[in-house]
């Protein structure tokens, strides 16, 4: 018996990227921005239930013994979709694991302006969907001093964020397609390097209340998204570096304050750490592990617990 129903969205502009096309529909591989891919963890069986678009008025009949799984991460490009399934609780009264009015918290400028914590420190950003790059430049000018980032909300990795250093440099912007559809984000560049020129990037990832770390990264670049920015004279330092860090995880309790206050039942950091301070530059229900066959020893025992208790929690909310 199926017990567990794990809920999709489609994005607001209602894009849907393919993965993977063998010609066979059934070997067709999709990629939903703003969701996660934890769902199911190896030992889980469930159904997907995809929603999204403007819902004027939903009826939706679901068994009654089943737990809903909120895969939707994303509240500024999947709003649609978060609505849609406040609908589907409300006519259901089904249990729900990422409530999406907690998902709605961790919308980027929301959670820069909200969260207070003396330890963290989230950089000040602001949201727009501009309609040329001028409108753009007049918010960077009137609100921000340089260097600043500029992030195309519906995209991934470093070609959707790029830095402006000066206003000379507005040039960057023209890669964008400025119309009045798509959100943008505006956030303080804060320079994390250290007295040797590094960057460190944290990630963790809190399951039910469990800070599970993930990886710690080095570079010579600001911009790590991915083992690709990793120098490789560094790569053997983070190993060291981050086993010795996760071995004493010294800010978990931070970590765990923040999902008391977020009501969140999992979600994602990464971060950096400066003058004592905890630096976030994603925090978001997408459990961010990476690929399984591009990761080493460490995280990939860190994944298996990311998996374990992401089990742990869907079991725990079932029987």
């Amino acid at each position: 018996m199926i017990n567990i129903i794990n809920i999709m969205g489609i994005n607001d502009l209602n894009v849907v990227y393919v993965r993977k096309n063998e010609g066979a529909p059934e070997k067709l591989q999709l990629k939903l921005l703003g969701n996660s891919d934890i769902f199911p963890p190896p030992g889980v069986r469930g159904v997907t239930l995809l929603v999204g678009g403007e819902q004027q008025s939903l009826k939706l009949s679901l068994p009654k013994q089943v737990v809903l799984f909120n895969s939707i991460s994303d509240p500024l490009i999947c709003s649609f979709a978060l609505e849609t399934l406040e609908q589907v609780i409300m006519q259901t009264g089904l249990p729900v694991i990422n409530d999406p009015k907690n998902i709605k918290k961790t919308e980027r400028e929301k959670l820069s302006k909200s969260i207070e914590h003396p330890k963290i420190k989230f950089p000040m950003t602001a949201g727009l969907r501009p309609y040329s790059k001028d409108e753009l430049i007049d918010r960077i000018e009137m609100e921000f001093d340089y260097p600043v980032l500029v992030r195309r909300a519906f995209g991934e990795g470093s070609k959707a964020l790029i830095r402006l250093d000066r206003a000379n440099e507005h040039s960057k912007l023209d890669r964008f397609a400025f119309d009045g559809m798509e959100y943008y984000y505006v956030m303080e560049f804060i320079d994390y390097k250290d007295d040797e020129g590094l960057y460190r990037k944290y990630r963790v990832n809190v399951i039910d209340g469990e800070v599970i770390p993930v990886h710690l990264w080095l570079s010579t670049g600001w911009q790590i998204h991915t083992k690709a920015h990793i120098d490789s004279d560094l790569r053997n330092r983070s190993d060291q570096e981050e086993k010795k860090y996760f071995r004493k995880n010294p800010h978990k309790e931070i970590f765990v304050e923040l999902s008391k206050e977020l009501g969140l039942d999992f979600f994602g950091v990464d971060y950096a750490l400066l003058d004592d301070q905890i630096i976030i530059f994603e925090l978001n229900a997408m459990t961010m592990i990476g690929k399984q066959e591009k990761l080493k020893e460490f995280e990939k025992k860190q994944v298996k617990k990311v998996h374990n208790k992401m089990r742990e929690l869907i079991n725990s909310r079932i029987y």
